[in-house]
C-alpha cells in the first residue's frame, strides 16, 4: 500500500510541476501564448486562470495529503520494526550475585 501511495505521490508531484510551468505570468495574454487567437477562448469565457488555479489547488491538496500519509505510514512501520527487533527485557528480581571468597586450593598440589 505504501508503494502505491508513493507512486501516486510522484505522479502528482510531476503533474504539479508541469502545471505550474504551463501557467503564465499576470501580464501575459492568451494571444501571445497560443497564436493570434482571441483572449480566453481556449479554456472558456473566464479564461485559463480559474481552470488552472483550481487544478493546481487540487494537485497541491493531493500532494499534501499523500505527503502526510507517507510520513504516517513510515513512522508506524519504523516503530513496528523497532518493537520486533528489540529483544524482550526480562526482569529477574531473585538474582543474587556470586560471592568471591578468594582463590581456592582444591585440586592443586595434592
Amino acid at each position: 500500500m505504501q508503494f502505491i501511495i508513493l507512486l501516486f505521490h510522484v505522479v502528482v508531484a510531476v503533474g504539479l510541476i508541469a502545471l505550474i510551468l504551463l501557467q503564465q505570468g499576470k501580464g501575459a495574454d492568451m494571444g501571445a501564448a497560443f497564436g493570434s487567437g482571441g483572449s480566453g477562448t481556449l479554456f472558456g469565457s473566464r479564461g485559463p486562470a480559474s481552470f488552472l488555479m483550481k487544478l493546481t489547488g487540487g494537485l497541491m491538496a493531493a500532494f499534501f495529503i499523500t505527503s502526510l500519509t507517507l510520513g504516517y505510514l513510515s513512522a508506524r512501520s519504523a516503530s513496528q520494526e523497532n518493537q520486533l527487533s528489540a529483544p524482550p527485557v526480562q526482569q529477574n528480581n531473585n538474582f543474587i550475585p556470586p560471592v568471591n571468597n578468594g582463590p581456592s586450593n582444591s585440586g592443586q598440589g595434592q
